[in-house]
C-alpha cells in the first residue's frame, strides 16, 4: 500500500512540472509578447529542457513566473491529457537490442561516408537542413547520362529513389543522408531491459501538437520505427492510423460533400488526384505531400523548389489544386482572413496570436494542425478512461501495447478514434483507420 501512495505521489509531482512547462511553452508559443526581456528569458529557461526525461522541478520553479494565468491549460482535459503524457513516458517503448545494436553500428560506417561527402562539398548542412548541389562535378559523363532527372533537370536525390541508382556516388548519397535524419539512434536511450522512455512535450508547438525533444523514437523513419519496435513476451503491440486525416477533417470542416463521399468510397488521394489527367504520372506518396502542402498554403515557388518540376508547372500544380479543392480553400481562406481581422486564431478554443506579419500559410497551417492536435488530446484523454496503455502517437497514429492474446483492444481502439473524430467534427462524419503495425511477441 505504502509503495502505490509513493507512486501516486510521484505521478502528482511528476504531473505538476509537466503542467508548468506545457504552459511555458504555450505562452512562448501562443500568448501575446511579454516583452523584448521577458520573452528571451522564457525562450533561455524553456531552452533548458533538452528532452531527457520529464522536466526537472527546478526548471518548474524557474518558469512557474512566467504561467500564472490560471485560464490557460486550466481545464480538466487540458490537466488529464498532459497526466496521459506522463503516463505514456512512465510506460516507455519497447525496443529490440540486438536490432538496435545492428542499426547503430550501419550507422557509425555511414556518418564517415556523410563526413566525407561534406569535406568534399557533395552536401552541405545548416542545422537541420541538408543540401545536395553541384552533383554533376562528381560525375563521369556517363555516369551523369544514367542518373535520373527531375522535370526541372535537376538530379534526382530523394532517399527512396537513390538506393536503387546503380552508381557508386548514388549509394553514398543514400548512406549520407540515412545517417543525417536517423543519427539520433546512435545517442539513443535504451535500459538493460530494452524500454526507451521519452516525453511527448505535450502542447509545444503553436497548435497544440505534441513536439518530442532529444533523441525522439517518433521523429526516426517509419521503416526503422517498425524494425526497432518489439513488445515483450507474453504483449502485442498494434498501431492504429487515421486515414486520410487533414484532407477528410477538412471536407467535414467545410461541408465539402463530394470530397467527402470519395472519402467514404476508399483513398482519398487516389480520388483527388484522379479528378485532373495533369497528376496522372505522379505517385500516390508525392501527391499526397503536394495536397499537404497545398493544404499548409505552399507557393508555387515553394512547389518548384520541393517537387523537382519547372516554374510553369508548379504554377499549373497550384491552380489545379485550387480548383480540385475549391471549398476547402474557400474555408481556410475565410479562416485566414478572420484571423488577421481578430488578431489571432481560434480553434476548440486553442488561441495563438496573429500579427501582421504572420505568414498566411502559417495561419493555414495552424487551423489543420490545431483540429488534429484536439482530436488528438481527445483520443489519448478516452483512451486512458478506459484503461488502454498508449506507449507512443505520431500525429494521427496510436501506438497500444496489450497482452498477446487480448482480442476486444484493437476494435476498441479503432472505436474510439472514430467516435472522437465524430464528437469533433459532426454528426456522420466518421474517420477510418487502418492498422500500420501489429506484432506479437508469445515465445
Amino acid at each position: 500500500m505504502l509503495i502505490k501512495e509513493n507512486n501516486t505521489i510521484e505521478v502528482k509531482s511528476k504531473l505538476q512540472t509537466a503542467c508548468i512547462f506545457a504552459k511555458a511553452k504555450h505562452a512562448q508559443k501562443c500568448a501575446p509578447s511579454m516583452g523584448v526581456i521577458k520573452d528571451k528569458r522564457l525562450s533561455e529557461l524553456i531552452n533548458e529542457y533538452d528532452g531527457n526525461g520529464l522536466p526537472s522541478i527546478e526548471l518548474a520553479e524557474k518558469l512557474d513566473p512566467y504561467t500564472n494565468k490560471e485560464d490557460v491549460l486550466g481545464t480538466s482535459d487540458d490537466i488529464g491529457y498532459i497526466e496521459s503524457c506522463v503516463k505514456r513516458y512512465l510506460r516507455g517503448i519497447p525496443i529490440h537490442l540486438g536490432r538496435l545494436i545492428k542499426c547503430q553500428e550501419k550507422l557509425k560506417f555511414y556518418e564517415k561516408v556523410h563526413e566525407k561527402l561534406i569535406d568534399q562539398k557533395v552536401i552541405s548542412v545548416d542545422g537541420c537542413d541538408i543540401a545536395v548541389s553541384n552533383l554533376h562535378q562528381f560525375l563521369a559523363p556517363s555516369d551523369w547520362i544514367r542518373w535520373p532527372k527531375c522535370q526541372n533537370g535537376e538530379l534526382v536525390t530523394d532517399v527512396d529513389e537513390l538506393k536503387n541508382i546503380p552508381i557508386p556516388l548514388a549509394r553514398k548519397l543514400y548512406q549520407a543522408l540515412t545517417f543525417a535524419w536517423s543519427k539520433n539512434l546512435l545517442k539513443f536511450n535504451v535500459n538493460h531491459k530494452g524500454r526507451h522512455y521519452e516525453y511527448c512535450n505535450p502542447f509545444a508547438a503553436s497548435s497544440g501538437r505534441e513536439a518530442t525533444k532529444g533523441c525522439s523514437f517518433v521523429y526516426l523513419p517509419c521503416d526503422l520505427r517498425h524494425y526497432l519496435l518489439y513488445p515483450k513476451k507474453g504483449n502485442q503491440i498494434f498501431i492504429l492510423d487515421f486515414c486520410s486525416q487533414e484532407p477528410a477533417c477538412l471536407a467535414a470542416m467545410c461541408g465539402d460533400s463530394e470530397l467527402w463521399e470519395a472519402y467514404q468510397r476508399g483513398d482519398l488521394y487516389e480520388a483527388l488526384k484522379a479528378r485532373d489527367s495533369l497528376f496522372t504520372d505522379l505517385s500516390r506518396k508525392t501527391f499526397k505531400v503536394l495536397c499537404i502542402s497545398h493544404l499548409y498554403g505552399i507557393t508555387p515557388s515553394g512547389i518548384s523548389k520541393t517537387f523537382g518540376v519547372t516554374k510553369d508547372t508548379a504554377v499549373l500544380w497550384d491552380r489545379t489544386l485550387r480548383k480540385i479543392m475549391h471549398k476547402v480553400n474557400a474555408y481556410l481562406d475565410s479562416k485566414v482572413k478572420q484571423a488577421f481581422k481578430q488578431g489571432y486564431a481560434d480553434v476548440f478554443g486553442f488561441r495563438r496570436t496573429v500579427a501582421a506579419d504572420t505568414r498566411t500559410s502559417s495561419i493555414r497551417n495552424f487551423f489543420v494542425q490545431a483540429v488534429c492536435a484536439y482530436m488528438l488530446r481527445k483520443i489519448c484523454l478516452k483512451l486512458e478512461q478506459l484503461n488502454i496503455p498508449l506507449i507512443f502517437s505520431i500525429h494521427d497514429c496510436f501506438a497500444i501495447e496489450v497482452s498477446a492474446n487480448d482480442k476486444e483492444t484493437k476494435p476498441l481502439v479503432a472505436q474510439v478514434m472514430a467516435d472522437v473524430s465524430e464528437s469533433i467534427l459532426g454528426q456522420g462524419y466518421r474517420l477510418r483507420s487502418d492498422c500500420e503495425y501489429h506484432k506479437k511477441n508469445i515465445n
